[in-house]
């Protein structure tokens, strides 16, 4: 039997960053839509493997969030305790899309403890063997972008048919792939091979002065994971940014008081090298300027971590 495996590893100047690792499942406990109920319960399955980030410390054994959906698909989330865990999910159902029409209740998520899941095996083995992938900015010091590696993962730890696309030249690509494909693994708990999927945002080492078409693309592996409605794109892995967004999701949806506005707002906004934000502005707009106002407010106070380049992001807040 096959099973996939999904993972996006993103190059962050000289060191590689994990980015979402598998979770559990979810399922609605309390309320939920009157009709498209599989179709609502298979997008909140899909918010909850994007839960990985939030699992990283000792979480309880499954988290509660209050979900009011609206109309056209947009979430208002409310975490159940202030345990750090379920205020991180809450945050990232904020900027999910949930089919089925209006309705609320409340989303009952497994965390999967302290248990350590293949996804997060495999990933590991591979940050502690990067080297050879890193070492491949070399080939083109200037290129900047993601790399898209597909492959297979034997039970013992060998891996092959590894395939590798990108916009940043035959010389980096030819030599991610013979990286990758010279790579061991300790052997994995599997039954058969496993397809994996591996992103790799290479940010550039050069003077600036040209490059194979990395700029334009820098963190589409970011953007491919991001849900619907959001988007992270650069430097910065989704871990990195959601970090920060999660604790914040209570200032932003505090914002909803200024005014009488309903809707949702997304909020573009540029993170710095340095962590701090620039271009903060405000699209799909509600009409409502207290709001939206209080919005870019809370988004220019933030600091993220420190990078080797520019992270843009679009975030939704649903009122």
């Amino acid at each position: 039997m096959r099973r996939h495996v999904v993972l996006a590893v993103f190059a962050v100047s000289s060191f590689l960053v994990p980015a979402v690792a598998a979770a559990g499942p979810a399922s609605i406990v309390k309320g939920g839509p009157r009709t498209d109920r599989p179709k609502a319960e298979a997008a909140l399955a899909a918010a909850a493997r994007a839960m990985g980030v939030c699992w990283r410390k000792s979480p309880p054994a499954t988290v509660n969030v209050k979900v009011a959906v609206a109309a056209d698909g947009a979430v208002t989330a409310t975490p159940t305790s202030r345990d750090p865990a379920a205020q991180c999910a809450a945050g990232v159902l904020a900027v999910w899309t949930v089919p089925g029409g209006a309705w609320s209740g409340e989303v009952e998520i497994t965390t999967n403890g302290a248990v350590q899941d293949l996804s997060s095996v495999i990933q590991s083995q591979l940050l502690a063997r990067a080297a050879p992938i890193k070492a491949c900015q070399a080939q083109a010091p200037a290129a900047a972008g993601p790399v898209a590696i597909k492959m297979k993962i034997h039970p013992d730890g060998s891996i092959s048919d590894v395939a590798v696309s990108s916009s940043l030249g035959g010389k980096i690509d030819t030599c991610v792939q013979q990286a990758v494909t010279a790579l061991r693994i300790d052997a994995i708990d599997a039954s058969g091979p496993i397809t994996y999927q591996l992103a790799v945002a290479f940010a550039g080492k050069g003077d600036g002065g040209g490059g194979a078409g990395g700029a334009g693309g820098g963190g589409a592996g970011v953007s491919e994971r991001a849900p619907e409605g959001g988007s992270i794109a650069g430097t910065l892995a989704v871990a990195d940014v959601q970090q920060v967004l999660a604790p914040a999701r209570g200032k932003l949806l505090a914002c909803g008081k200024k005014g009488k506005g309903k809707g949702k707002v997304v909020t573009r906004f540029t993170i710095r090298a340095d962590g701090t934000t620039k271009n903060v502005v405000t699209r799909d707009a509600i009409g409502d300027k207290a709001i939206e106002d209080c919005l870019v407010g809370v988004f220019k106070s933030l600091t993220f971590p420190k990078s080797g380049g520019e992270t843009k992001v679009q975030y939704p807040t649903a009122f």
